[in-house]
């Protein structure tokens, strides 16, 4: 018999469930999840993002080139060594979607599952924003990491929890992605102070001996993770963190602290701006519309911080846990990298596992200790706090909801159409030329071969980011077009992401089309490019 909660919080009676009745809700859930999914899935047009790491892991020349290109991409190798058999034995990038959706589908069982919550907060976190949509039909490694920190709460939530497949787990989280590896030191720092601060002094002994194998090794794989990340001196990728942005450096320096940590608010309320069909993938209704808004983003995350500190303060496991995590994550959006919204998805993540570890501690006294334990401010406060947590999964759902509407109503990126106008004019057998190279990463994944990137002077499928682009006008463009030109007398396909806005007296550039209306900054503009 498994205790399944009637309430969010820690401290409430549970009633008792039999085990059949909660696997059968468990697979029902994920059905409709995937009945859900799969239409938009089978919708979705996959962008760079997505295409470049399965044409990184199928087209590396070996495994070494590989784990040399990790150091220009950002995240480390676990999610390239899963798909590199698959995507050198069937080839098609189109492949990664079901690989992705199979680990989400492992992620709402398992949390539908084991998770010690009430029936209506598994069914909200199932359809939530990151759950449902921006770690699920945008197939990223955030998927596969998702799929591991909820099997890490199962772990270490169980009766006699699993400390060494626990420590398994830690190294496996820790190399999906360097938000990942933040997960695992947040876990540590938790599993460290429970052992050492909560224990009596004849048992702290024995408490630090079994919290100490998944410590080490979770270390070691955060060190092992970082080692294949760590920006090569030549990195063409890496960008600012907020502080280093315009986001915040307009601002004065009163609003700043309370932007920087607008992060937090973004991961817990995902719903978009609806002024733009591009912002409804990228911004927040707050904090990207206005100066106020950034700084009352700001103002609520703390606030936010604040009752779920409050929420789980009875476990120091739980409360260590999701401090240091919302620290760290902070942290590292403020001063190295600032991060999208499926990167600020953690910090909801944190929040979750905390409550999840929280309330399966809790569930652990007995009943009459807690109850008189608990005065009625505290009970006071526990409900509307409860409240809060039902409200942010709600907006959660919403914002979901948007996203997946959107991406079904309207192209997510224009590269499979850009892909399927070429191959319908018989264009893909004359030379493609692209600039930026980058950009025509999608193009090629569904066209299935190599575009030359005139920006970098090379021929490529997957974007070599440790060669800088070159930065052109359209002038500058054309006369590198010439050049490449010279010799050939057949027509070439000029593939851009603008308007060209210059004329050539040595080209004839003749525009095909203009695929630009798409929720992502991936459109394309074709044309028909020949000597005079």
């Amino acid at each position: 018999m498994r205790a399944n909660p009637t309430e969010l919080t820690p401290g409430t009676e549970f009633g008792a469930v039999p085990e059949e009745t909660e696997r059968l809700f468990a697979i029902v859930l994920t059905a409709v999840f995937l009945l859900v999914t799969v239409p938009v899935m089978l919708h979705h047009e996959m962008w760079r993002d997505e295409i470049q790491s399965w044409l990184l892991a199928r087209d590396s020349v070996s495994l070494r080139s590989l784990f040399h290109s990790l150091h220009y991409e950002g995240h480390p190798s676990l999610w390239y060594l899963l798909l590199r058999p698959i995507a050198r034995t069937v080839r098609d990038p189109r492949w990664i979607q079901p690989i992705a959706l199979v680990f989400s589908c492992c992620s709402v069982y398992l949390f539908a599952r084991f998770a010690p919550f009430s029936r209506l907060i598994r069914v909200l976190f199932a359809f939530g924003y990151f759950v449902v949509y921006g770690w699920t039909i945008v197939a990223r490694s955030y998927g596969i990491a998702l799929t591991l920190a909820v099997l890490l709460c199962v772990l270490l939530t169980r009766p006699k929890p699993r400390y060494g497949a626990a420590a398994i787990v830690m190294a496996l989280l820790a190399n999906t992605s360097v938000y990942g590896s933040m997960m695992v030191v947040a876990c540590v720092i938790g599993l460290l102070a429970d052992a050492l601060f909560t224990a009596r002094s004849a048992q702290r002994r024995d408490r630090v001996r079994r919290v100490a194998l998944p410590a080490i090794v979770g270390i070691a794989a955060v060190l092992l993770a970082a080692a294949q990340v760590w920006p090569a001196s030549d990195n063409n990728f890496l960008g600012p963190g907020l502080a280093g942005t315009s986001h915040t450096n307009d601002f004065d320096v009163a609003a700043r602290p309370f932007v920087a940590v607008a992060p937090v608010w973004r991961g817990y309320v995902p719903i978009p701006r609806l002024e733009e069909t591009s912002d409804i993938w990228w911004a927040n209704f707050l904090v990207d519309r206005s100066r106020k808004g950034a700084v009352l983003a700001g103002v609520l995350s703390i606030i936010g911080v604040a009752l779920l500190a409050m929420l789980v303060r009875r476990s120091l496991f739980a409360l260590a846990f999701y401090l240091s995590a919302t620290v760290i994550l902070l942290l590292f959006s403020i001063f190295v990298y600032g991060g999208s919204l499926y990167h600020h998805g953690y910090f909801f993540l944190a929040a979750i596992m905390a409550l999840w570890f929280a309330a399966a501690q809790m569930e652990s006294v007995p009943a009459e200790s807690r109850l008189l334990a608990r005065s009625a401010a505290v009970r006071w406060l526990d409900r509307r706090t409860q409240l809060a947590i039902i409200t942010l999964l709600a907006l959660q759902v919403v914002g979901g909801a948007f996203r997946l509407v959107a991406d079904y109503l309207m192209p997510f990126s224009e590269g499979k159409a850009t892909a399927d106008y070429i191959r319908s004019h018989g264009l893909e057998r004359l030379p493609i030329l692209a600039s930026p190279g980058f950009n025509a990463t999608t193009v090629s994944g569904y066209l299935g071969r190599p575009i030359f990137a005139v920006d970098r002077n090379v021929l490529m499928t997957f974007a070599p980011l440790s060669v800088p682009a070159d930065i052109m006008d359209d002038t500058v463009l054309l006369s590198r077009v010439d050049t490449c030109c010279a010799g050939r007398d057949s027509v070439m396909v000029l593939l851009l992401n603008h308007r060209l806005e210059a004329n050539s007296a040595a080209l004839a550039v003749q525009p095909l089309v203009a695929l630009d209306d798409a929720l992502v900054p991936e459109r394309f503009f074709l044309y028909e490019v020949r000597r005079r």
